[in-house]
């Protein structure tokens, strides 16, 4: 059984890249095409990832296009990766006497994992949104994600 080095990336928008830290380049790699087999609302993750040496290059999509460049990240001494960014909230789903300089942020990550009984690797992704303000239907708190993807084959 191969052992996988996790990497990770973030999004904030329906479609995105992200640039972020991998495992060593002489490791199994999480290039190529990802997709998520049995979303549990909407529609599915997909994720075309390219790895070069210790970063990787990650497109995001819930459409199947990909575009844009996103962020670096760091893969820790626990072998994932995580990446911080802002979450904002628009003016129009503010609520009164709340200070809104810093609404919130999303910890994402991104590690690969072996399915059991697979040789093939699974790649899991998590979503943590820290909210520190309500916005719209988001109450302060944090709401979870996370979503395993299987490499896509044509």
């Amino acid at each position: 059984m191969r052992r996988y080095r996790p990497g990770i990336c973030i999004f904030v928008a329906v479609q995105l890249v992200a640039v972020c830290a991998a495992g060593a380049a002489s490791e199994p790699g999480f290039s190529g095409d990802w997709v998520e087999a049995s979303p549990q609302q909407g529609p599915p993750l997909s994720l075309r990832l390219t790895q070069d040496g210790s970063q990787l290059k990650v497109q995001m999509s819930f459409t199947g296009a990909f575009s844009g460049i996103f962020h670096v990240a760091t893969i820790g001494n626990d072998g994932i990766a995580t990446l911080v960014t802002p979450q904002g909230c628009s003016e129009q789903f503010r609520h009164a006497g709340y200070n809104y300089d810093h609404p919130g942020e999303n910890i994402l990550t991104f590690r690969l994992s072996q399915a059991p009984g697979s040789e093939e690797p699974i790649l899991l992704y998590t979503n943590d949104t820290k909210w520190n303000v309500p916005c719209a239907q988001h109450s302060i708190g944090t709401e979870h994600e996370s979503r395993q993807l299987g490499r896509h084959t044509q």
